[in-house]
């Protein structure tokens, strides 16, 4: 019993001790006024400090509720102050409010392990300055703020962040942004190429249609009623990606290191984005925690990229794939033309127009195969004839293909929805369509390349310009020279050349030598293409050979069996 009354009255007196302070020699600032108010009161306590000595904590609030404490300032001047919450990831924030608007200043962390400084610049004039301890969570939810310390005088501005360099490809948006601090207000000027720019007086400068005479230097000049600073320059390079939509995980803000591209592709549910160099290496960012962006060390001579839902896939030279991400271990692969990947796994096309799955089953029969597209539940398959094939991911062919539908020469599954190319240029699209992505524009034509996202649908016209309808996100408008698009989650991307896509490939060096006879050709990433031959002009048979992956670069189709009889010859792009 006597260490039950000891107990009590060590509690007893530690509250009163606590009580018989003020806020103001509790917060260390006893020559500013203090009050407080809402629907729990601030309070002197000693339980939970920054210095050791006292704090002011707030009311205990419900959600729905705030604390609020209160002082008056004459400006200008400079206020540090430290702050600590509890529960900190149930919704609730510590704002911090002047003329100047409102300010989180909540830290994250546990009772007392965290405290966090904050420094404030204010205004000429008396300035209120208010701690609004809200409770938008759950639970009951407490603040504290301790060694509150105010200096009047002015502050010169200073950066805080620089703006940073950005790479664009002409036609989309740019943005430079500086983060400066000072007394207020603050005043911005920026300047390109040592020009000032009319009516650039914000803290952030929009370029909205990024043309080719506004790449080079930009930089801002920060003033107040105390003085100047200048930020470093950042540099607007051109850019061969253009990436628009939801920003998420940076997937729209293109690597500055992402120059000389051969192909791109957008990642599904994860967010992520991969690039095809012309060094045969790959690159990826975006969201990662799959393993999206931990590219195999290693990895060199690719020649066409794939992206799944979480994974990623590389076709090589040398025909094998690999695999990183979600994908899973494919089955060892070789003499492959092309690889798309989806939710569980991949689909690989074999150079002689076999199709190959991993996790998911592909239906049986599937030949003459010169292109396949996979998204999640939906796969398809283009035989060279012009037919169509969807399966799921049961490898249940599905009877919603189109009836009579032909002449196709691209396929793009979707999440729910599939897209196929006609040979005429136009668009056919079926499927889940709660989105619009099954709405293909009235009056579209020359399409020469399609893309389907989760809940969107793309197509590159021959003139480089991009249609977009469904769920995909406006930004398209400008691009031009455009040369191929992907679609992901909520987010598109395209390659950006000097002209727009060739639909009809030159022929040239086209020797009979002893290894056969050989047709050089440029080619894209991605792309499959074959050599097909005839003996006379009035055969309507055509003899295939292999299917061969584009390398993005002059691609070497061979003939081996040729030999010193008559052959006419074709190349076939799909």
């Amino acid at each position: 019993m006597g260490l039950g009354r000891l107990a009590i009255f060590f509690i007893a007196w530690a509250q009163s001790s606590a009580q018989a302070q003020t806020l103001g020699e509790a917060l260390n600032a006893t020559n500013l006024t203090w009050t407080t108010s809402g629907d729990a009161l601030w309070f002197p306590e000693t339980n939970v400090t920054h210095d050791g000595v006292a704090a002011a904590q707030s009311g205990a609030i419900t959600p729905g509720q705030s604390s609020v404490l209160q002082t008056t300032v004459a400006g200008p001047g400079t206020l540090i102050y430290w702050c600590e919450i509890a529960v900190p990831n149930q919704g609730s924030q510590l704002a911090f409010n002047d003329a100047g608007g409102t300010f989180t200043a909540a830290p994250s962390g546990a009772d007392g392990t965290n405290w966090q400084q904050h420094t404030l610049y204010l205004g000429s004039g008396n300035q209120v300055v208010q701690w609004n301890w809200q409770n938008y969570g759950k639970g009951t939810n407490i603040a504290w703020l301790d060694q509150v310390n105010y200096t009047s005088g002015t502050m010169s501005p200073f950066i805080i962040s620089e703006p940073n360099d950005l790479l664009q490809a002409p036609g989309l948006s740019a943005t430079f942004a500086v983060t400066a601090a000072g007394t207020p207000p603050l005043n911005y000027q920026w300047f390109f190429n040592g020009t000032n720019i009319p009516g650039a007086t914000n803290a952030a400068f929009n370029l909205t249609n990024v043309l080719g005479d506004n790449f080079g230097d930009y930089h801002v000049v920060v003033t107040n009623m105390a003085g100047v600073t200048v930020s470093s320059n950042a540099t607007l390079w051109r850019g061969q990606i253009a990436a628009w939509g939801n920003g998420l995980y940076g997937v729209t803000t293109v690597p500055l290191s992402l120059t000389n591209v051969l192909a791109v592709a957008a990642g599904g549910l994860g967010a992520f984005a991969m690039a095809l160099k012309t060094d045969g290496t790959v690159f990826v960012w975006g969201y990662g925690g799959f393993g999206q962006t931990n590219v195999p060390a290693g990895l060199s001579n690719v020649v066409a990229i794939a992206a799944g839902c979480y994974d990623c896939l590389a076709l090589k030279s040398d025909g094998t794939v690999v695999t990183w991400g979600s994908a899973g271990s494919p089955p060892v692969l070789a003499d492959v033309a092309a690889i798309a990947g989806d939710c569980s796994g991949g689909l690989a096309l074999g150079t002689d127009g076999t199709v190959t799955g991993w996790n998911d089953p592909i239906p049986s029969g599937l030949t003459n195969i010169v292109m396949i597209s996979a998204r999640a539940n939906q796969k398809m398959a283009l035989s060279a004839d012009g037919a169509v094939v969807a399966w799921d991911y049961s490898g249940n062919i599905q009877a919603n293909v189109p009836e009579g539908l032909s002449n196709a020469v691209a396929v793009a599954a979707g999440l729910y929805h599939e897209v196929v190319l006609k040979a005429d240029g136009t668009v056919v699209a079926w499927g889940y369509n709660d989105d619009g992505e099954t709405n293909v524009p009235a009056g579209l034509s020359n399409v020469v390349a399609i893309a389907a996202g989760d809940t969107d649908s793309m197509a590159l016209r021959l003139d480089g310009t991009v249609v977009t309808w469904g769920a995909a996100p406006s930004g398209t408008d400008n691009l031009t020279n455009v040369t191929a698009i992907s679609a992901g989650t909520g987010f598109c991307l395209a390659l950006v050349g000097d002209r727009p896509p060739m639909l009809h490939a030159p022929l040239s060096s086209l020797p009979y030598g002893t290894n056969g006879f050989i047709v050089s050709i440029p080619s894209q990433s991605g792309r499959v293409y074959r050599l097909e031959y005839v003996k006379t002009l009035a055969d309507t048979h055509w003899t295939a050979l292999p299917l061969v992956a584009g390398n993005g670069r002059t691609l070497l189709i061979t003939d081996t069996t040729a030999t010193n009889d008559q052959r006419f010859y074709r190349v076939r792009q799909w």
